[in-house]
């Protein structure tokens, strides 16, 4: 059982607590319920646990069971179902993500390039202002209360004129609509001038700009473009905080071979250019990524040592004073210490597929994500569900590419997945699996993401048994979420004294989040 020698269990004895699932860290037992509430347990006491039962007689171990919702009495029964509630129903935010590929043309090769993007002069790839309208028609067909708006590309700026339209396009709609409504754009920003950035500032859409780090790193990836990228990121940062604007522009960059000896120093480049936060991504194999693979493949294990690497000089950083996070750990901290559902499409169950997302491409084509639309784009459209202006979002909805993503993406009845102790946590993207192994639900422990997430979630919850990071943490979460919350759910071991000094915790959004 994980490496803990169980002589023998008896069913009976968890008659009366949540079904738990459980994994070694760090010298300590971490259960982890249904539900998503934790527990760091000495092994003795674990072992105690599993063959005698539920502690009576241990008043300290008892509180913690009870204070954590790991077992049902009247007191813990509202914990449980508001826990069940904020993990599995989000009504107002039902496809609320709606991704706009304006164009597929881009102005740069990058090596990883995952969209399979064209040549900036090739024609025939930039969506006409008709399709444009009935994109935007087919969103509002989407029951969400809540519309994010995001281009992509190729490079979105390109086909500029497409971009403005959508936006007045959907604003003049939603006077009728009346949603909330937000607006992103994913680009390289090289092509940014003053007057695409008074409409962008005008209309408060978000910015986020691809950066891979320092020159040395940047470049090689994504051409020599450096230099104009943070010029203009400069120039754009400084006018939206001028201006007021409650969303800075956001970076993002990509993990390849030539960033792993400088984890400090892509750090550190965030932090020259303002950001207080960095987003750790690995390449995908889809797009011409594929193809360079040699020139910028990680293997898992490359990718959790720089992982690890950055989150430790990060806790670093905050230990000295500096505030600064990194956006993956926020969001699965945030489920686990403050229950909170951060709406990234990634970590869902079902996964953001079409319920989360939809993904528009040129044409007017529908998928069910954006990775769905980047397979489309390798001549395989299994994920299209349907065309703007001949289907109706029911249609998008009913579609069986739908019906199977959703039952593929369900980790509580995937094998491998339905017993992890990552589970609340976690996400599985069947559109990366059929790429990778040409099924929708190959065995689990063979993928790349199941790697990664599990080994990410380990680093983590290993940070989390030092009260110095837990601290850290916290206060990360209570800055994303917006609020405190009660001391509910994390607990650092004391070796059996009595928890009297525990400090109060608290609770503590770029690419995919909805």
């Amino acid at each position: 059982m994980n490496g803990i020698a169980i002589k023998k269990v008896k069913q009976k004895h968890f008659e009366k607590m949540v079904p738990f699932s459980f994994r070694k860290i760090g010298g300590y037992v971490l259960i982890v319920n249904e539900y998503g509430n934790y527990l760091f347990l000495e092994e003795p006491d674990f072992k105690d646990l599993v063959e005698n039962g539920l502690p009576y007689g241990n008043r300290r171990l008892m509180e913690d069971f009870q204070k954590h919702n790991m077992i049902f009495t009247k007191e813990t029964r509202a914990g449980v179902v508001d826990k069940a509630l904020k993990r599995f129903r989000d009504p107002a935010h039902i496809t609320n993500l709606h991704i706009i590929i304006a164009t597929l043309r881009c102005n740069l090769k990058c090596l990883y390039c995952q969209a399979n993007s064209v040549p900036g002069s090739t024609h025939g790839t930039d969506m006409s202002i008709e399709t444009a309208e009935k994109v935007v028609d087919t969103i509002f067909q989407a029951p969400s209360e809540v519309l994010s708006i995001e281009f992509q590309g190729g490079e979105p700026l390109l086909n500029w004129e497409v971009v403005k339209h959508i936006i007045k396009y959907a604003k003049e709609v939603n006077k009728v609509k009346n949603r909330s409504i937000s607006f992103n754009i994913v680009s390289n920003h090289t092509l940014i001038d003053d007057e695409k950035l008074d409409f962008l500032v005008e209309n408060e859409v978000v910015m986020c700009m691809s950066l891979d780090g320092p020159d040395y790193v940047h470049n090689k990836n994504r051409g020599d473009n450096h230099a104009l990228v943070v010029k203009n990121y400069r120039k754009v940062f400084d006018r939206y905080v001028n201006e007021g604007l409650e969303r800075l522009p956001a970076l993002i960059g990509t993990v390849t071979k030539h960033s792993l000896p400088y984890a400090r120093e892509i750090v550190d480049e965030y932090r020259s250019l303002g950001s207080n936060s960095i987003f750790v991504r690995p390449p995908t194999t889809l797009g011409v990524a594929q193809k360079n693979w040699e020139k910028i493949g990680i293997t898992t294990d490359e990718f959790l040592e720089f992982y690890a690497e950055i989150i430790d000089y990060v806790l670093e950083i905050n230990h000295g004073g500096t505030y600064f996070t990194e956006t993956f750990a926020i969001y699965i901290l945030s489920k686990a210490i403050a229950g909170h559902e951060p709406g990234y499409v990634d970590l869902k169950s079902p996964c953001g597929a079409a319920l989360g997302q939809l993904a528009y491409n040129y044409n007017g084509d529908v998928y069910t994500c954006d990775e769905a639309r980047m397979l489309g784009h390798l001549g395989d459209d299994t994920f299209k569900i349907g065309t703007c202006g001949e289907s109706t979002y029911t249609d998008l909805i009913m579609h069986k590419a739908t019906k199977a993503v959703c039952l593929a993406s369900t980790i509580e009845s995937t094998p491998g997945c339905s017993m992890c102790v990552y589970k609340p946590y976690c996400g599985i993207c069947p559109v990366q699996n059929y790429h990778e192994s040409g099924e929708l639900s190959p065995n689990v422990f063979t993928t790349r993401r199941h790697k990664i997430n599990e080994g990410i979630m380990d680093i983590l919850f290993e940070r989390l048994l030092i009260p110095e990071n837990s601290a850290v943490f916290l206060k990360w979460i209570e800055d994303y979420v917006g609020k405190r919350v009660q001391d509910d759910n994390a607990v650092i071991p004391d070796n059996g004294s009595e928890r009297d000094n525990v400090p109060e915790e608290k609770e503590c959004e770029c690419e995919k989040s909805n």
